[in-house]
């Protein structure tokens, strides 16, 4: 008899401990890790992000740069770190492409972290060179079948800028040549001067120049038309039904984090990306807040993503 209240007891602590865990959380700083460099427009949403969620949560949530090797050093940092919601990682649509690009196409994201929101998506602009002749969708398909290896410019293999360009190639059944350069900055020099002649360009780099009249847009690659250029169509509204392209922003943390803490981290970023001026902010940077995730929601958005880029990846890397 005393053996089986002992086990009870037993179990009754066990189920209760992440839920004290849940109700003391968070009871010093958070780290949120950004797997790229300081000063890009990741880490700078990051860092609105991160000071909405402290506002909300009540403790520091300090932005940590650890870039390099592709997103795994950041990455792998997160996946062995503490599973106790004081180690969090901002990741993108590299979470998707990744193991394309690494040569895992097996990798499942789950056994090394738990989903905790959706925090944002950014689509991007067809951005022309003024050389190219088109004035519309339908135009601008006829020029790349007439002219075959069309360049195009991206910020390297498996950038959102090169998985967009192959979305469209696939669409399309379009010949196109990869001209990747070091950064977005470096891709607009050469669109102006037509070295290359289009690409999928985001929005706080390019609409300078293209309300400037240097560079033209033929569309947003947004499911709804942009708030910063609402004049410009979708590219689905413009004549590819249904197109969408777009990077995205998610919140990870190690796996094994109790549930409890998880779904306070997402409540808490809920809050905090409804506030006005918080989407404000990120809307300035061309990105657009998701206000109602949920962890389910963001591992089914995840798992989707990565199926609608496999075929795409695989049949745009370079063979041996």
């Amino acid at each position: 008899m005393m053996k089986r209240l002992i086990l009870a007891g037993a179990a009754c602590l066990t189920l209760s401990a992440p839920l004290a865990a849940a109700e003391d959380f968070p009871r010093a700083a958070l780290h949120m890790v950004v797997p790229f460099s300081a000063g890009g427009t990741t880490d700078v949403a990051a860092r609105v992000i991160a000071k909405g969620l402290s506002e909300e949560i009540g403790q520091a949530v300090v932005v940590e740069n650890r870039p390099g090797a592709g997103t795994k050093i950041g990455s792998n940092y997160v996946a062995q770190s503490r599973p106790d919601g004081y180690t969090l990682l901002l990741h993108t649509i590299a979470l998707a492409v990744s193991p394309f690009l690494n040569n895992e196409p097996d990798y499942d994201y789950r056994k090394e972290f738990d989903p905790v929101a959706r925090v944002y998506v950014s689509p991007v602009f067809l951005t022309l060179s003024p050389t190219v002749p088109a004035s519309n969708i339908k135009e601008f398909v006829d020029y790349l079948k007439e002219n075959e290896q069309t360049p195009y410019g991206t910020a390297g293999i498996g950038s959102a800028m090169h998985i967009a360009v192959e979305l469209l190639r696939e669409r399309t059944g379009t010949d196109l040549l990869h001209v990747p350069y070091k950064g977005e900055s470096e891709v607009l020099t050469n669109l102006v001067s037509g070295e290359v002649k289009f690409a999928f360009t985001g929005a706080s780099a390019s609409l300078g120049f293209i309300e400037s009249g240097k560079l033209k847009s033929l569309g947003y690659a947004g499911e709804q038309r942009s708030p910063l250029a609402p004049e410009l169509p979708t590219i689905s509204e413009a004549g590819l039904d249904g197109f969408v392209a777009q990077t995205w922003g998610v919140v990870l943390a190690p796996v094994g984090t109790p549930q409890p803490v998880v779904e306070k981290i997402n409540q808490a970023l809920n809050k905090a990306l409804s506030r006005p001026d918080l989407r404000e902010k990120l809307i300035q940077l061309g990105y657009e807040s998701i206000v109602d995730s949920t962890p389910a929601g963001t591992d089914e958005y995840i798992i989707e993503e990565t199926k609608k880029y496999s075929g795409v990846m695989k049949n745009s890397m370079p063979k041996n």
